[in-house]
């Protein structure tokens, strides 16, 4: 079956109207502006008899037919996915043949007047609704003061986001059958416009009000949040996020007369510093209009437009072209520098954007053989052949190395050594100085950080863009914007509780950094619960699909954990030097939170955790050298992960681009199978 992005016609409405229906079903946001609680059915489902009180789903298709008739006179750009005329009849749908819609407003410039053909259809809009008021009775279940609330706050977000005096290509609707979703008819209907979009310089706007997944599929599509708009009537609320779309396309490899691209001086600096590989941030800042000539190519310098690094859009030009296009954009940003037009914004927007390309190439960082922290150390019995083998496997795959401290039995420690309020049991004696060795080993060598592992530690395939990601959450809460390249994660923490089976954050912490939609986070079904985000968190952010990071007053097991030099000196003060009353992990969980008379550190924790433990396929008495494990056996597992190293460690070791989830059934936010060298990890934004 052939299925085509279609303009819209008159015929195609009703099909339209259904589909929409279908998709909307279960929207927030007509769950909250009509009067009944049950959601949208399809019209040719739902033939009940309603009054005007409640939903009336006739009344709503009359609508939308009426819109879809005004944009049709406004030739506004309205595009439907249906299926071909060569298509068997007996293939097609009997209910619809539209499975896809995407409806646009094309750009107004608010200085411009409204066109009087425009101006006409609103009169003939406003008669035809009229009519149908009479027609159905009232207005179908539309709980007209929360109408006209919302319309009050989006006309508010418009006026502070809407920035262009050019206007902005806004999708209104965008709906796709259900039967049809995953296979892309979402993304063709969206770049028909947006494509135009980019020939055109013109930026698009949309909103949602439906969590996941659109928001991951509309950042896909190139969007970006710039703000949330929240409706409250009483005790229901109604949330939508705005969002803008930025994208050019590679332009100036094919010299065309004319190119738009961001501010004049900000555009310039970008090109320079992504000829040094590096991606700063661009403010906005106060627009000025420049025009140049270079390579036979006219320039429009206009602020308030998205950014494109110049040199990487010189696809196929050699390395000298390359040179010389970074030469002559150092040459305009040392004159606009030193020119004195606009000095004073642009000396405030040049710290910014130093300031920002110092913290991308600190975050460059964890890409080398310590993930950004200045050493690794991996825990583990010397006898353990086995978990070792597997471990040095693993990072080597991940492309980082460890140094082993060996793990240590009870018996071979004299009792001297001992702290003289010991309750530990013998086995957690040994799991306990092991670590303190590993801490005094930092201490010793004097690093400034170090991640410690234990032996069955596990970690997704992507660690290195979570942990890209978990540094930037750390940063913002710790308020440490001054970071080194060698100190990607800031230095202002004792305890990054990166791998565990728990952790929590205080009751009455109020900042937290959000991850929605990781993709890499497995359903509450399938990971431990325990601890993690306040309720009031979850309110708005799904505990299901979202990674939080968080200051943590409790944490607990060792599977990954990360210290700076301050941190390890704090601990050995604490359990190696004054007491020691519980295992290693709870201690180090009571100075988390200054309980038990501990002086608290600063401890930062994700949850889900980063870093999981593997249990290879066998008897589960194998799984631990510190507690006896019964004779059951079990299948491998990796506790809190969704692809799992180990588990895929056969693919990784061949070369696949592909891994799989640890989990059959697929979420919406995940991927039962991933190309996790083409993956892109979310990006998190700090709550407060």
């Amino acid at each position: 079956m052939a299925i085509e992005i279609l303009p819209l016609t008159k015929e195609d409405i009703p099909s339209a109207v259904a589909c929409i229906q279908k998709a909307f079903a279960d929207d927030p946001y007509f769950h909250w502006v009509f009067n009944n609680k049950s959601g949208f059915q399809p019209y040719h489902i739902n033939k009940t008899k309603q009054s005007h009180e409640q939903f009336n789903i006739h009344r709503n298709a009359a609508s939308l037919a009426a819109h879809f008739l005004y944009g049709l006179s406004c030739n506004e750009p309205i595009f439907v996915a249906k299926y071909t005329t060569n298509t068997p009849s007996d293939k097609i749908p009997t209910d619809s043949p539209v499975v896809g819609v995407c409806w646009w407003y094309s750009p107004q410039p608010p200085s411009e007047p409204v066109p009087w053909s425009v101006w006409a259809q609103d009169w003939i809009l406003s008669f035809r609704q009229l009519y149908n008021n009479i027609r159905f009775g009232g207005r179908g279940g539309l709980n007209v003061r929360r109408y006209w609330l919302w319309k009050a706050r989006q006309q508010e977000t418009h006026d502070r986001v809407w920035t262009d005096p050019r206007g902005y290509y806004f999708c209104n609707v965008i709906a796709v059958d259900s039967s049809m979703r995953g296979m892309g008819l979402g993304r063709k209907l969206v770049e028909v416009v947006s494509q135009q979009a980019d020939r055109e310089g013109m930026p698009c706007y949309l909103e949602s009000s439906k969590g996941f997944p659109n928001l991951m599929i509309y950042e896909k599509l190139g969007f970006e949040m710039v703000s949330e708009i929240e409706c409250v009537d009483g005790k229901d609320k109604c949330k939508l996020d705005t969002r803008l779309y930025w994208r050019y396309l590679a332009m100036i490899s094919n010299l065309p007369n004319k190119v738009a691209f961001g501010s004049d001086r900000a555009i310039l600096a970008r090109s320079l510093l992504c000829f040094l590989k590096v991606r700063p941030y661009i403010p906005k800042i106060v627009t000025h209009n420049y025009q140049f000539t270079f390579f036979n190519v006219s320039f429009h310098l206009i602020d308030h437009l998205p950014l494109v690094p110049v040199l990487s859009m010189i696809r196929g030009k050699s390395r000298f072209t390359k040179y010389i296009v970074a030469a002559f954009a150092s040459y305009i940003i040392l004159t606009l520098l030193f020119s004195g037009t606009g000095g004073k914004y642009w000396k405030q927007d040049w710290v910014r954007i130093a300031r920002s390309t110092l913290e991308d190439r600190a975050l460059e960082h964890i890409q080398n053989e310590t993930l950004g922290f200045e050493h690794i150390y991996a825990i583990g019995l010397k006898e353990r052949t086995d978990k070792r083998d597997f471990l040095n496997l693993a990072a080597s795959i991940a492309g980082f190395r460890v140094e082993w401290i060996d793990g240590v039995h009870p018996e071979d420690m004299s009792e001297k050594a001992l702290l003289n309020d010991n309750l530990l049991a013998p086995s957690e004696i040994g799991c306990w100085r092991a670590h303190m060795n590993a801490l005094s080993n930092m201490v010793q060598n004097s690093y400034s950080t170090a991640l410690i592992l234990e032996d069955d530690a596990d970690w997704d395939v992507n660690i290195r863009q979570q942990l890209r990601e978990f540094a930037r959450g750390v940063r913002a809460l710790t308020r440490n914007a001054n970071t080194t390249k060698s100190a990607p994660y800031g230095t202002n923490w004792d305890i990054l509780w990166v791998g565990g089976c728990a952790s929590s954050a205080a009751p009455n912490e109020t900042q937290f950094y959000a991850i929605p939609h990781d993709p890499t986070a497995p359903s509450v079904d399938h990971r431990g619960t325990w601890g993690g985000p306040l309720d009031s968190w979850k309110e708005n952010y799904p505990e299901t699909s979202t990674r939080f990071i968080y200051r943590a007053d409790m944490g607990c097991c060792t599977y990954g954990y990360a210290v700076t030099k301050r941190g390890a000196e704090r601990i050995l003060a604490a359990l190696a030097v004054d007491r020691l009353v519980a295992a290693v992990d709870n201690s180090m969980a009571d100075m988390c939170g200054g309980k038990d008379g501990r002086s608290q550190i600063e401890c930062y924790a994700p949850f889900p955790n980063i870093i999981g433990t593997y249990k290879a396929a066998g008897l589960a008495s194998k799984d631990s050298d510190i507690r006896e494990g019964s004779d059951e056996w079990h299948e491998a597992q990796a506790w809190n992960l969704m692809y799992s190293t180990r588990l895929n460690i056969h693919r990784l070791v061949a070369g696949r681009d592909t891994v799989y989830a640890q989990y059959d059934e697929g979420f919406p936010w995940s991927r039962r199978v991933l190309n996790w060298k083409e993956f892109e990890y979310p990006r998190g934004y700090l709550v407060s």
